[in-house]
């Protein structure tokens, strides 16, 4: 099954299993289509198939997108946390902040605050270098 080369039955069968609105079942769609089940299973495997049926799901999905953002710019509004992360992730605003505590001892392996310090700083030169700040 070529992905350019769907019978009339299987573009209708994509069409409506991309639909957001399908609520009908295999076997309803599979009897709309004049079809066996199964048949409607098998061309459901085929990843041409798969892919035509992905591809216009998204295409109809980005159509609802503007109503979506609205919905959740007004639920935000309204003072829901969720939806506020998510308008300020989608915005590119929104910045997870990970804390990271440590308790107790840092062993460094007998090393000395001197020879530490030695090491960063040479660590920084090297850094400087590799940017070709040096």
């Amino acid at each position: 099954m070529s992905a350019k080369r769907f019978t009339a039955k299987q573009l209708k069968a994509i069409e409506m299993l991309a639909r957001p609105d399908n609520e009908l079942s295999l076997q309803q769609i599979a009897d709309e289509l004049g079809i066996n089940q199964s048949t409607l299973w098998r061309w459901r495997r085929n990843e041409d198939f798969q892919k035509a049926v992905t591809e216009l799901a998204y295409s109809c999905l980005k159509d609802e997108l503007p109503q979506l953002f609205k919905s959740l710019a007004s639920k935000a509004i309204g003072g829901n946390v969720k939806a506020m992360e998510l308008m300020l992730k989608y915005a590119g605003n929104y910045v997870e902040k990970i804390e990271t505590r440590v308790s107790g001892d840092l062993d460094l392996g007998g090393m000395s605050d001197a020879e530490l310090d030695r090491q960063i700083k040479e660590q920084e030169r090297l850094l400087k270098l590799a940017e070709g700040k040096e």
